[in-house]
């Protein structure tokens, strides 16, 4: 991840916090103050997750297993 897509992810996962919003909650498709981006969301999960093996995880473990993860 280079220094912007941190900062945007850090200002982006703020608001999120700051507007109580949830998974459940309903967000205008691009809205720059709350939608992650493909290259933003790619860049997350890549940061976070490289060279963790989820092999011989069940499905639901590995669902939990990332939430926790990319928090």
């Amino acid at each position: 991840m280079n220094s912007s897509d941190i900062e945007s992810y850090v200002q982006k996962r703020a608001n999120i916090i700051t507007a109580q919003l949830s998974i459940h909650d309903c967000l205008e498709v691009g809205d720059p103050h709350f939608w992650f981006t493909s290259p933003e969301l790619t860049a997350i999960l890549r940061h976070h997750l490289i060279g963790v093996s989820l092999a011989g995880m069940a499905i639901r473990t590995k669902i939990v297993f990332v939430r926790i993860v990319a928090r």
